[in-house]
C-alpha cells in the first residue's frame, strides 16, 4: 500500500511486531483458506469470538457464508452481540480462533467440537496470520 511504499522510500524496514500495517496483513489469504475448508462442508456457518475476525472473514471468505459472533465473556459488548443466530441444529459450524483455544462459550453451545486443520499465512518468511479451527455441531435426530 501507499504507507509501505512511503516507508520503503524512506529506507525504513519495520520489524513485524512494530509494523503499523500488521493488523491488515494476511486477511485476504486467510479468508480464502477458511473458504477452502468451509467448501468441504455442507452449508456451514463460520463462528468467531473476536469481532475483528468476524468482520474480516465476512468480507474475505469467497462464498460469503453466514458468519456469527459469540462473546466468550472476555470481550466488551459490540454490535455483533445484538445479531440473532439462525437455528444451528444439524448444521456444521467452523469455529475460527487466532489462538489455539476453544472457549467454553463455544464448546457449551454444541454437542461436539473437533479440532480441524490449523491455517497459517506467511509473508517473507514471517507468519502474519494464523487460525485454529474446530468443527462443531449439534445433531437433532428427527
Amino acid at each position: 500500500g501507499p504507507f509501505k511504499e512511503m516507508v520503503r522510500a524512506a529506507g525504513v524496514e519495520f520489524r513485524h511486531k512494530i509494523d503499523p500495517t500488521k493488523d491488515m496483513r494476511g486477511w485476504p489469504e486467510l479468508g480464502y483458506m477458511v473458504g477452502l475448508q468451509a467448501a468441504r462442508l455442507d452449508n456451514p456457518v463460520i463462528l468467531a469470538t473476536r469481532y475483528q475476525t468476524v468482520a474480516q472473514l465476512a468480507f474475505h471468505v469467497p462464498q460469503k457464508p453466514e458468519v456469527l459472533y459469540v462473546n466468550d465473556g472476555t470481550r466488551r459488548a459490540n454490535a455483533y452481540d445484538l445479531w440473532e443466530w439462525p437455528p444451528l441444529d444439524n448444521r456444521m459450524v467452523l469455529y475460527v480462533n487466532e489462538q489455539n483455544v476453544l472457549p467454553e462459550a463455544v464448546k457449551g453451545r454444541f454437542n461436539q467440537c473437533e479440532p480441524w486443520t490449523p491455517l497459517q499465512v506467511e509473508q517473507r518468511g514471517i507468519t502474519v496470520r494464523q487460525a485454529f479451527i474446530w468443527v462443531c455441531w449439534t445433531r437433532i435426530l428427527s
